[in-house]
C-alpha cells in the first residue's frame, strides 16, 4: 500500500514539475507587467502607444510601467528614444 501511494505521489510530482517548468521565471510581475514583456518580446521595435492598445492602458500607464520595469532590470531600452528597440532581459 504504501509502495502504491509513493508511486501516485511521485507521478504527481512529475507532471506538476512540468507544468511549473513552463511558468514565467518573472514571479513579482503583474499581469500588466506581464502583457508588456511579452508584448515586447515578441515584437522589440513597438511603441508605447502600440502597447496601450494592446494591453487596454493608457500610454501614460504604459510609461509608468516600462520605467519600472526598466528600473527592475526587466527591461532595457536600446539605441535611443526615436529609433531604438526594446530588450527582455529576463526569460519568461
Amino acid at each position: 500500500m504504501v509502495y502504491r501511494t509513493w508511486r501516485i505521489y511521485k507521478t504527481k510530482w512529475a507532471r506538476n514539475k512540468k507544468i511549473l517548468s513552463n511558468i514565467s521565471k518573472c514571479n513579482i510581475c503583474t499581469l500588466e507587467e506581464m502583457a508588456i514583456l511579452r508584448a515586447i518580446q515578441s515584437n522589440n521595435k513597438i511603441t508605447q502607444k502600440e502597447l496601450a492598445k494592446i494591453i487596454n492602458k493608457s500610454e501614460r500607464t504604459v510609461k509608468t510601467i516600462t520605467v519600472e520595469l526598466q528600473q527592475k532590470g526587466y527591461l532595457s531600452r536600446e539605441n535611443g528614444k526615436r529609433n531604438g528597440s526594446w530588450k527582455v532581459l529576463i526569460e519568461l
